[in-house]
């Protein structure tokens, strides 16, 4: 039997729908030691905690076309992709891109799949926690920026 969702969910490109089919559901896949692979019926998203804990690869399943733009090292020597940590003010605090983050791999639940990943670097700790619901065409990220130095 199938499900109907009779409320207004967010498409990519901003579009609205209607009465979409319930099909999806979300997968949390860890590949290798570093990366994990959040997938529901609409995108297809890895996670690197090795690259600055950062999305390296954000694919739109429909289209089989990336979200996300791989830039050479010449273009952007910190990385590329998405939420990429840099900080700016009185001082530009760089090196987030490369620093190693922690990876925990929530088990799917209540139709949502999670990732967390957590960097600390000169007193300054971020948690990133991405995640994918089922029927949902958004990946949600939940930042916590902490300052743990002077």
């Amino acid at each position: 039997m199938r499900t109907w969702l009779y409320r207004m969910l967010a498409a990519c490109g901003g579009l609205l729908c209607f009465g979409l089919p319930a099909l999806g559901e979300v997968s949390v896949t860890k590949s290798g030691p570093t990366r994990c692979v959040l997938e529901n019926q609409f995108l297809q998203v890895t996670v690197d905690a090795a690259a600055g804990g950062r999305v390296v690869s954000c694919v739109h399943k429909r289209t089989g076309g990336p979200l996300t733009y791989t830039a050479s090292a010449t273009q952007a020597p910190g990385g590329s992709g998405l939420a990429l940590d840099r900080f700016w003010g009185d001082r530009q605090l760089r090196g987030f891109e490369k620093t190693p983050y922690t990876l925990d791999v929530a088990p799917v639940a209540g139709g949502k799949g999670t990732v967390t990943v957590t960097g600390e670097l000169s007193g300054l700790r971020v948690r990133k926690r991405f995640f994918l619901q089922e029927n949902v065409s958004s990946l949600f990220v939940d930042y916590a920026i902490t300052n743990e130095g002077d």
